[in-house]
């Protein structure tokens, strides 16, 4: 909460660290690029081609990038115009076809959430 109650979260960085182990990329970003404030780190290949992106808006409040504001700006921080989330979501989708889950491998279903720990 605001109080700073309740169990400590990992930074989203280590979030990010253990997605890409746990889909077998490696531990450095094959590409690292910022443009007009918006900076683009991309994990992998990895195990059959996945990949992890992670991208970070200079700026961006608790707001969805490219949206209309549910809420004013001095409750969740500055909006952008700079990216605009759901087309960079599905561009990442679709050049990154689902994995057939009857033909993944344990660590491939767990990374997917299909295995008990799935969580990485």
């Amino acid at each position: 909460g605001r109080d700073g109650s309740g169990p400590a979260k990992p930074p989203v960085q280590a979030i990010i660290d253990a997605w890409a182990r746990s889909l077998g990329c490696p531990d450095k970003p094959r590409l690292d690029a910022s443009f007009t404030s918006v900076r683009t780190r991309t994990y992998g290949p990895g195990t059959e081609n996945a990949e992890v992106a992670f991208i970070t808006v200079d700026g961006l409040g608790h707001q969805w990038a490219g949206g209309v504001s549910q809420a004013p700006a001095f409750l969740v921080g500055p909006p952008t115009d700079k990216i605009v989330a759901i087309d960079v979501i599905w561009d990442f989708f679709d050049s990154h076809p689902a994995v057939d889950p009857e033909a993944a491998s344990r660590e491939q279903k767990a990374a997917i959430g299909g295995g008990a720990d799935a969580r990485p």
